[in-house]
């Protein structure tokens, strides 16, 4: 059996996927195992035929894999457990999303996978749901540290990137499928109208008790994940709305495919429409505030800490999990999306301030919060235990 130190692979899946940039992330968070003194490698599902597979079961079989870790669980290992136990390969997911969205996950993964999500409030959602048999971190997004551009040349004042390919209505009107589950989604509609900083979990939990289905079938840690699918679809394009309405005074870059939206918005605002990423990065690092419109219950999002990173100011509803960045200044943070051009307003107010304002918000991502410094707490996780036992 190769010894703990002799097992410093960590191996990383590249899949095809449509989101979240996480191919990128993957790839960057390689680089920062590798800073720490792992060795990552890729495993590309994307090339034709049975070679990654065939390459994914040489390394196993090598004793040297000390981990197989899935971004948002892309190339997650459905078979094949026993054979991974008996290598004492440790499982692990980096989620990027909230819980609900990796349930049906965690409902295949063997018993000692651990699954990291990057808001603090996310580990008690997934211990209400009584998965003791899993390890659970919290573990945010991370950033790639680069030479920001200088204020002075950034051409755009505020870039917002993301997609509304159906309105909150179209999304809202869609529920009466839902059966059973409609009174529960439209008590959480109107419950986030009211209370945007309760957690996902929260609101389905308020809204089950306030429709009485506390004690019964909806209450299940299934169907509540289940039912917060749904709402986080609408609960995202409803904040996407309420921003863009909010800020459509504002000189706003938007970028993504809007065919959803509804509401008629000022020639002050320019649609960029769908760009590839190499672009969009490129407008980013050139954007002197980047626009966050995920709610208020995601504490982390790359967006936000690529953000900073890039020497940008970044603006959003709520406030991350971390005191340096909350204080640092770079972020403009309101509660409600109405409210959030009014703190726009007070801060430009001051423009002298800004650069100095995006250096302290990049300084801050720089010393605690690269993919390097992710790094650091998933390689503590996986080399401060043995490895567990698959069941």
């Amino acid at each position: 059996m190769s010894t703990l130190a002799a097992r410093n692979l960590v191996v990383l899946p590249l899949a095809d996927v449509d989101h979240g940039n996480i191919n990128r992330m993957c790839q960057a968070l390689a680089q920062g195992l590798r800073q720490c003194g792992l060795e990552p490698a890729i495993i590309d599902y994307r090339e034709p035929g049975e070679a990654p597979f065939q390459h994914l079961e040489r390394l196993v079989s090598s004793g040297r894999v000390l981990s197989i870790m899935a971004m948002n669980a892309v190339g997650f290992p459905l078979v094949a457990h026993d054979m991974i136990a008996r290598q004492r390969i440790r499982l692990f997911v980096f989620g990027t999303d909230h819980p609900c969205h990796l349930f049906p996950l965690m409902e295949v993964a063997p018993a000692g996978t651990t699954l990291s999500f990057p808001s603090a409030s996310n580990l008690n959602c997934c211990r209400g749901w009584g998965l003791d048999h899993f390890d659970f971190l919290h573990i945010a997004h991370g950033a790639e540290p680069r030479i920001p551009i200088a204020w002075a040349d950034r051409s755009l004042p505020f870039l917002l990137v993301g997609n509304l390919r159906k309105s909150s209505t179209q999304l809202r009107a869609a529920w009466t499928t839902r059966g059973p589950e409609i009174p529960v989604l439209e008590a959480m509609a109107e419950m986030i109208e009211t209370d945007g900083a309760l957690t996902l979990e929260n609101l389905c939990l308020h809204a089950l008790a306030a429709t009485g289905n506390s004690d019964g079938p909806l209450s299940a840690p299934r169907a509540i994940a289940k039912i917060m699918r749904y709402f986080d679809t609408y609960a995202r394009a409803l904040m996407r709305e309420g921003i863009l309405q909010g800020l459509a005074g504002l000189p706003l870059t938007v970028v993504g495919d809007w065919r959803g939206l509804e509401a008629s918005i000022p020639d002050t605002v320019r649609f960029a429409g769908p760009l590839d990423s190499k672009t969009v990065q490129d407008m980013a690092e050139h954007a002197k505030c980047i626009v966050d419109t995920t709610p208020a219950y995601y504490r982390s999002h790359e967006r936000l800490f690529e953000g900073l990173a890039g020497g940008s100011l970044v603006a959003l509803i709520g406030k991350t999990d971390f005191n340096d960045l909350n204080t640092s200044g770079a972020l403009i943070q309101a509660s409600q999306p109405d409210h959030l051009a009014d703190r726009i307003a007070q801060i430009w107010n001051y423009e002298k301030d800004l650069a100095q304002r995006a250096d302290a918000g990049r300084a801050a991502v720089i010393h605690d919060h690269t993919w390097t410094s992710r790094a650091r707490c998933i390689k503590d996780a996986l080399c401060g235990d043995t490895a567990p036992s698959y069941s």
